[in-house]
């Protein structure tokens, strides 16, 4: 967004919801996002959208989402681009949280109890949305490489051999990890910035195992691998074998975003390695 947008945008919210104090913060993503208070809502985050391909399939995921442990959306401009959302207060992510085994046992809980079956997909991408656009889309452009098109590949093969056609429908965050599950004063856990995507709900569990497992080095450490698959398979009530390939195939779909977004030559041959470590752990089950 242009610096006039921006600050047009603000003023009007401000006047809508009566706002006050709106306080920027400091983020990575297009969009802007403020802290504020609001004489209708009380304290309350206010994001102003940039032009991605989200912007209005996270509206319609917070609606669907409103009786889950799901940060609630207070109001909506369209026209602005603008959601007003509740302030969760302490606000302390998941990461900061002392006790690994407990984060692994909280994020699971969530996982299990978020995604909901629905009818129609609303628009959203689904997971073989996502492996097409690798296939079709980043690799072409990003990539010659065989090791990654030939993980891809196997990534798709998989996919379409846990999800058969006529599957249920699912809607699911996209992108559960620690940071994005905080601590709220009186309602326990709350998840924020859902990605939205349509799939099984399994998938949904894929995310979290691999910030779960991932070093300060940003490396998988796989001594933690099989502790972290049984225990989401004992919360899902799955077989770890399904575990291991939701892991499997977001892993190397997210070697071809990082790709995309230009990490470095060292970091995506580390990924690489680390996809074809998983695909040998997961022919174990």
């Amino acid at each position: 967004m242009n610096g006039s947008k921006i600050c047009q945008g603000l003023s009007e919210c401000e006047v809508k919801w009566q706002l006050t104090y709106p306080y920027p913060v400091e983020d990575p993503s297009i969009n802007l996002i403020c802290y504020a208070q609001s004489g209708i809502y009380g304290d309350v985050v206010l994001k102003l959208q940039g032009p991605h391909a989200e912007r209005r399939t996270e509206v319609a995921a917070l609606q669907l989402f409103a009786e889950r442990q799901v940060c609630k959306l207070h109001a909506v401009d369209e026209k602005m681009a603008a959601l007003l959302l509740e302030m969760i207060m302490p606000g302390g992510n998941l990461k900061s949280y002392p006790d690994k085994r407990e984060q692994l046992e909280i994020g699971a809980e969530l996982v299990a109890k978020l995604p909901i079956q629905v009818n129609l997909t609303f628009g959203l991408p689904s997971c073989q949305t996502w492996i097409s656009n690798a296939l079709n889309k980043i690799l072409p452009r990003f990539s010659s490489d065989p090791r990654l098109i030939k993980l891809i590949n196997t990534a798709d093969e998989i996919f379409n051999d846990i999800s058969p056609p006529g599957s249920p429908q699912y809607l699911l965050h996209g992108d559960l990890h620690h940071e994005n599950i905080l601590q709220s004063h009186h309602q326990g856990w709350k998840i924020i910035d859902p990605h939205e995507v349509i799939g099984l709900p399994f998938m949904e569990s894929a995310r979290f195992i691999q910030n779960h497992i991932m070093g300060e080095n940003q490396e998988l450490d796989f001594d933690q691998l099989d502790e972290t698959i049984s225990c989401f398979a004992w919360r899902l009530e799955q077989p770890k074998s399904l575990i291991s390939r939701a892991l499997f195939i977001v892993h190397a779909l997210s070697t071809c975003w990082d790709l995309e977004m230009n990490s470095s030559q060292d970091q995506i041959e580390t990924q690489i390695f680390e996809c074809e470590y998983i695909l040998e752990f997961l022919i174990r089950y």
